[in-house]
């Protein structure tokens, strides 16, 4: 353990941001971001002075994909490429539940993807459950239903649930998401699947707003290197889900960026 900044960033190959400032009931966007603004300011710089040029930097508190945003204004000669946003959490809970329904283990179930940020729901249209396609699984009728309003209820409610349960928080959850991204990261996914990830936008095939950490369905082929996933077929209610959370962190952007020039660059 550390408070050094040269100590704990030296040749870092990899940055864990596991905290940030919380929310809070009754405290504005605004204010919340500019305390956010200070901290990843200064661990910004400590990125931009002392880890490698190539390091890996994963986000992972809320809202993980705008304060990887906000980390990577703050260390320029570091490739935005490089730094992600975790939305493991949310994908790992919606295989869970639906590894559950279907009376299957986690490794079954692939394919879950979550576009744009934390909290958002899971795009299934791919989903496949024991290299079948999940409605020749699940498909009932009432199976159906609990696709569309049960699960992301159950997602919704699952951290509560988790607390309430254990009596402490889902930190053990999110310290798997953690390792997953990681992992999958730098050992590679398996082949014919995919993860999600909040990745740099420029440059995407599906219409997302360049300038973003969005997440996005990614193939990752080991040691840090990653795509996003092509040709991935979209239906309209999803993009619609895209586009509401594509305009939510544009917003967080632009404050963002007003914060980041408040508090100055350099």
């Amino acid at each position: 353990f550390t408070v050094d900044d040269a100590k704990a960033f030296k040749d870092a190959d990899y940055v864990l941001l596991l905290g940030a400032f919380p929310q809070q009931e009754g405290k504005e966007r605004r204010f919340i971001m500019e305390k956010n603004t200070i901290i990843f300011r200064t661990l910004g710089h400590a990125i931009e002075t002392y880890a490698k040029r190539d390091c890996k930097v994963l986000a992972a508190a809320y809202p993980a994909c705008t304060i990887a945003l906000l980390c990577a204004y703050y260390a320029p000669s570091v490739p935005k490429e490089n730094f992600f946003g975790l939305t493991r959490l949310d994908q790992n809970r919606a295989i869970g539940q639906l590894a559950d329904r279907a009376g299957a283990g986690a490794g079954d179930v692939q394919n879950v993807a979550i576009w744009g940020a934390l909290g958002c729901r899971p795009d299934l249209d791919r989903c496949t459950v024991k290299g079948k396609p999940l409605l020749s699984v699940l498909h009932r009728e009432e199976d159906k239903r609990w696709l569309e309003q049960g699960l992301p209820t159950e997602m919704a409610s699952r951290g509560a649930n988790i607390n309430k349960a254990r009596k402490a928080s889902s930190a053990m959850s999110a310290a798997r998401a953690i390792t997953g991204h990681i992992w999958d990261l730098h050992c590679g996914t398996r082949a014919g699947e995919f993860t999600s990830m909040g990745v740099w936008s420029d440059g995407n095939e599906y219409g997302i707003a360049e300038g973003l950490i969005f997440s996005m369905p990614v193939v990752c082929s080991g040691r840090g290197r990653y795509h996003v996933a092509p040709g991935l077929q979209v239906s309209a209610a999803c993009r619609d889900r895209i586009k509401a959370v594509e305009k939510e962190l544009l917003a967080d952007r632009d404050l963002a960026q007003e914060l980041a020039r408040k508090h100055g660059l350099s």
